[in-house]
């Protein structure tokens, strides 16, 4: 986290994402050349990520910074949240990926669920969003019992997508582990999963609180 002065170092960023199992000592030398984004994201009061970790949290960003000092497995998600909110101006995975980081704060019992929604969440785009909001759906309206899953095909009728374009929104989703991949009498099909179910609901209510704020 910061050192001594409140701020973050390169070589400071570069340990911290070390600490990341497998990928971490691949990932440090990246992370120490990308610490510039991540510490101009910490100082910037605008951080969307950031004020909805306060808000989620509870916490003023002082207040923010101690807590997630004295857990050091908060640490690997500051650094992913804020390296994403440097390099990314999505601002709608801003705010989630903010939202899980605050929630893992306040309880840190949920740290090992906010770590996996935030590394399925991180490379999404809007696009996925979509495709993931269809397959929260039955396929049958009329007979939601029945087990039929998506195909990319379906998915495509669905959307307004054409099939190229649902496939590769289909692989991301399936490697963030948003959905599965399931057998089917109709061939390759796909389900979304209980992360996937977890997201939206981080997203759903990023809606309700903007419809509040509007009000």
């Amino acid at each position: 986290m910061p050192d001594a002065s409140g701020e973050f170092n390169d070589e400071l960023v570069a340990a911290f994402v070390g600490q990341i199992p497998l990928v971490g000592n691949a990932l440090s030398v990246f992370a120490k050349r990308g610490s510039k984004e991540i510490r101009q994201e910490w100082a910037r009061n605008s951080s969307k990520a950031l004020r909805a970790a306060e808000r989620m949290s509870g916490l003023s960003r002082e207040d923010l910074t101690d807590r997630i000092c004295e857990n050091p497995r908060l640490i690997p998600l500051v650094v992913r949240v804020l390296y994403t909110a440097g390099m990314t101006g999505q601002d709608t995975i801003l705010r989630a990926l903010g939202t899980a980081l605050g929630d893992a704060v306040r309880d840190p019992e949920k740290v090992d669920e906010a770590e996996l929604l935030l590394i399925g969440m991180t490379n999404l785009r809007r696009h996925h969003i979509v495709i993931l909001e269809i397959m929260a759906k039955p396929p049958h309206p009329t007979n939601p019992n029945k087990s039929t899953y998506w195909t990319p095909e379906s998915l495509a009728n669905e959307s307004t997508y054409d099939l190229y374009l649902v496939n590769i929104c289909v692989a991301g989703l399936a490697q963030s582990g948003m959905i599965i991949q399931v057998g089917d009498a109709y061939g390759v099909c796909y389900n979304i999963s209980d992360l996937g179910r977890t997201a939206l609901e981080v997203l759903d209510g990023l809606d309700e609180e903007s419809c509040s704020n509007s009000r």
